[in-house]
């Protein structure tokens, strides 16, 4: 059996819900993910495109915002007075924090990072948000509809600082119909990755079941990463040996194998 996985695409990493109060509000922002490299005292610039496509003016609130992601990768926003490790929030200046955009206007955003002389080398991230706000009229019921917010993520490499990680466990999770298989990762470095790589797991006399490449996500500095691979219902039951491997972008590839047993599945008689 052969699947392949759809990677998840990065911009969802970025993505905020949009709860509308009333219609729709279409923002939208591009690049969503702009990548830096920067020595430790230097300057870098950036820009972003903002958009409204919606039939209505919207006003715009900008700010440069922390995030990081759980080990189910789901995004964090941390409070105000949390200071994450690897922000680089302080280091960013904008041209503007406030704007109205016609619909079908867009307006380019510009913003500037500035690394501290002292910095340690390794990622530092950090995102600048757009939140859309429109109506007008004081007093109005429909003055300030808060339609949503969306994040454009920044990432700056100080010096170099090799992507290094470890495959901790995996773990079989049995549930009513199939069973999803876990790899449990470590980013154990001051870069992030992606975890671009492969699992393949065979039964007891090494016959082949089952083979798909590893979802594409983000593995963040410090932080665990789970990848969830669903394996259906089509795998026996018995002894599996599962390997799986995860590419770095140094080449250097991590390795795990383990043998799993999938039980039995039983009917309940009613």
């Amino acid at each position: 059996m052969s699947r392949r996985k759809k990677a998840s695409p990065f911009i969802l990493l970025f993505l905020i819900s949009v709860a509308a109060v009333q219609g729709q509000t279409s923002l939208t922002v591009s690049p969503f993910r702009a990548d830096l490299e920067a020595a430790a005292g230097k300057a870098k610039k950036g820009a972003f495109t903002v958009g409204n496509d919606s039939a209505r003016a919207m006003k715009i609130l900008v700010q440069a915002e922390d995030w990081t992601l759980g080990e189910n990768g789901q995004i964090v926003l941390p409070g105000p007075a949390d200071r994450l490790p690897f922000s680089c929030k302080d280091w960013i200046r904008l041209d503007s924090r406030e704007f109205t955009l016609k619909p079908g206007e867009r307006r380019l955003v510009s913003w500037s990072l500035s690394v501290p002389p002292d910095t340690t080398s390794g990622h530092y991230w950090t995102a600048l948000t757009f939140e859309a706000a429109e109506g007008t009229g004081a007093g109005d019921k429909n003055s300030l509809m808060i339609k949503g917010k969306i994040m454009a993520s920044i990432f700056v490499l100080v010096g170099k600082s090799p992507a290094q990680g470890e495959i901790t466990d995996v773990t079989l999770v049995d549930r009513e119909k199939g069973s999803l298989l876990v790899i449990h990762l470590k980013n154990s470095g001051r870069s992030y990755f992606m975890t671009s790589g492969r699992l393949e797991i065979k039964d007891a006399r090494g016959k082949k079941l089952f083979e798909t490449d590893l979802p594409e996500e983000i593995a963040l500095p410090g932080i665990g990463k789970d990848l969830e691979i669903e394996l259906g219902e089509g795998l026996p039951a018995g002894a599996l040996t599962v390997s799986c491997s995860v590419r770095l972008p140094s080449r250097k590839k991590l390795e795990f194998e383990k043998n799993l047993v999938l039980e039995e599945k039983k009917d309940i008689l009613m």
